[in-house]
């Protein structure tokens, strides 16, 4: 018998195990609506059934639950994750809590951060933008930095990872890794540039939790004595997805620095800092849209102008404006509408005319460093190539310090300065105190003309500058021989007024004899030392510059503005008859009422 041999044929069968990812990673940090509340927000690659954060002043005493959202790329692969963001509330003032993230399925690294003081908070920030993966030149002195606990925050300014939507989310997933040894110990506060545009934005609004939720590119926060505005300047620029949003920008932007100037507010808050991608000025060689003249962010749309943000910012005493974009640092004199608004020539930032712009979009990306024109334009202060980064710390009310830092220069400050101001007020010729009470009621014209005299006084140099200073008033009509006559004045030099509207002019009285004035003709108290309207005369700057006692007051009684005034600096015999002796018209009031004044002046030319 032949023996039997049994072959057991089994079949071999692969199984793939789904690998489950419930390890948090990209752990980051934010301020919540007010800066004694934190967003803690992470990442896993399949969900969990909760998230927590473990966290404490010494230890993990304390928990705080909060929940996740599905986020899935746009691109090919549909990349997915889960975004889980948690709140603590009540935190305790002045603290260092530890804590870690994440759920029974997994646990992060313990982290650290710090809680500001209650009162008399001096905060420390750093700031930069356009930081990619790749060539994120002042990324480990940052690290560095914020390990030792330099800093109090982040300010990115737009432009992350390059791109945060390459490589099917895969760049934004390293990046997001690659800061989280800042991140995960300062909140890390944003704004979104030009490279986040991808799929609507929505690795940028889906990845940090700022104040205000995931759908609003914008939100405002108060730290320390600063009032700090996070907007989206690529609204002006990507208007594919839609007007809407730019316009509720807009308005939600204009509601916010209202409320951030009511005189409660501005006493706690006094600085107001505005941040955003895409700079309104800046002298790059490329072409680039601040390099143009009506840039979008600057003054609005094409053709109509809606919705710029210069004047808006301007009107509403914006003291601060920090920009990127441009893989540079530039900083900016005072500018408003490509005017320079510096303080005094000494002192350039103290108390100055209009807000600052600082451009500091130089961190490293894969796209390198910008170039600048060889000629400077003359609101350029300073500018430099170097790959780095920005300090700014708010000392108080009245002070805030900035530098940059060069890491080509192994952390050198490259360029410092202060900004400092008496008062957090509107800027000169735009939304000044402009008196609307009638007349008899408040003096009008008295700040916009202090103004032009702290202007000049701090400006100009005693026996050098030459002019002539004339208050013109937006209800007059003139006739350019009056700016002729103006150039004769040693002193003070004087003229009639025509009052249109009672076919009649107010005049001084020359003495026939001497030929100098000695008295005046007016309808409303002729016998005041100097009753002579604000349009009837001119002083010599010397004279402005060095009697630097005289101002104009509200404490003055009605219709003695100008006698006030005058007498800081002449006697009535000391006045310069003008206009042929006073016999001829070369200002008429022209405001649509009728004056008191009737009757004519024989002899009289008008």
């Amino acid at each position: 018998m032949w023996p039997v041999f049994l072959v057991l044929v089994l079949k071999i069968g692969v199984v793939y195990n789904q690998i489950f990812w419930y390890q948090p990673e990209q752990i980051h940090l934010a301020y919540g609506d007010t800066v004694d509340e934190v967003v803690v927000t992470w990442s896993t690659f399949n969900d969990t059934t909760e998230s927590i954060v473990e966290y404490g002043i010494g230890g993990f005493v304390l928990t705080a639950k909060g929940s996740s959202r599905l986020f899935v790329d746009g691109g090919e692969a549909m990349h997915s994750q889960y975004i889980h963001t948690v709140r603590l509330g009540n935190l305790t003032y002045n603290s260092r809590y530890v804590y870690h993230c994440g759920s029974s399925q997994g646990w992060s690294d313990a982290f650290w951060f710090k809680t500001p003081p209650e009162t008399n908070w001096q905060p420390h920030l750093v700031i930069f933008g356009d930081m990619g993966n790749e060539n994120a030149q002042s990324l480990a002195r940052i690290q560095e930095e914020a390990q030792r606990g330099l800093y109090d925050a982040v300010l990115h300014v737009g432009d992350f990872a390059y791109d945060m939507d390459s490589e099917n989310a895969g760049v934004g997933d390293a990046f997001m890794r690659q800061i989280q040894s800042v991140a995960a110990y300062l909140p890390y506060m944003t704004c979104p540039g030009n490279h986040e545009e991808k799929y609507n934005f929505s690795n940028y609004k889906e990845r940090f939790s700022m104040p205000g939720g995931t759908d609003s590119p914008m939100f405002s926060i108060n730290v320390g004595p600063m009032h700090i505005i996070s907007i989206s300047t690529e609204l002006y620029y990507f208007l594919n997805y839609g007007l809407k949003q730019l316009v509720f920008q807009y308005e939600w932007l204009e509601d916010d620095l209202a409320k951030a100037n009511l005189p409660e507010n501005r006493e706690k808050q006094p600085w107001i800092v505005v941040m955003g991608h895409r700079p309104m000025y800046c002298s790059n060689s490329n072409a680039d849209d601040c390099t143009h003249h009506e840039t979008l962010t600057r003054v609005g749309l094409p053709f109509l102008h809606l919705f710029g943000l210069e004047k808006l910012l301007y009107d509403y005493a914006v003291d601060l404006e920090i920009w990127a974009h441009e893989h540079s640092y530039e900083r900016l004199w005072p500018i408003y509408d490509y005017q320079v608004y510096n303080g005094s020539r000494e002192q350039p930032y103290v108390n100055p005319g209009a807000p600052v712009h600082i451009v500091t979009g130089s961190a490293g990306c894969k796209e390198g460093r910008e170039d600048f024109n060889a000629t400077r334009p003359p609101w350029s202060a300073f500018i430099s190539r170097d790959y780095g980064y920005t300090r700014l710390k708010a000392y108080n009310e009245s002070h805030l310090y900035l530098e940059q830092v060069s890491d080509d220069k192994q952390g050198a400050v490259i360029d410092w300065f202060w900004i400092v101001k008496d008062k957090h007020e509107p800027y000169q010729f735009s939304k000044m105190d402009w008196a609307k009470e009638p007349r008899w009621k408040r003096h009008r014209g008295v700040e916009q003309r202090n103004t032009a005299l702290k202007w000049f006084r701090d400006t100009l140099i005693p026996n050098k500058d030459k002019g002539i200073v004339y208050f013109m008033d937006d209800d007059n009509t003139y006739n350019v021989k009056v700016f002729d006559e103006m150039a004769k004045i040693k002193k003070v030099g004087v003229w009639p007024v025509g009052l249109v509207g009672g076919l009649n002019a107010e005049s001084p009285i020359l003495d026939e004899k001497t030929g100098k004035v000695k008295g005046y003709r007016s309808g409303w108290k002729p016998n005041r030392p100097f009753a002579i309207d604000m349009a009837g005369f001119a002083i010599n700057l010397e004279l402005i510059l060095t009697k630097t006692e005289a101002w104009f007051s509200y404490k003055m009684e009605k219709g003695f503005q100008e006698s006030e005034f005058l007498s800081y600096f002449i006697t009535k015999d000391e006045l310069e008859p003008l206009a042929d002796n006073c016999t001829k018209v070369y200002v008429w009031h022209t405001r649509a009422e009728n004056p008191a004044v009737k009757g004519t002046i024989p002899g009289l030319e008008v």
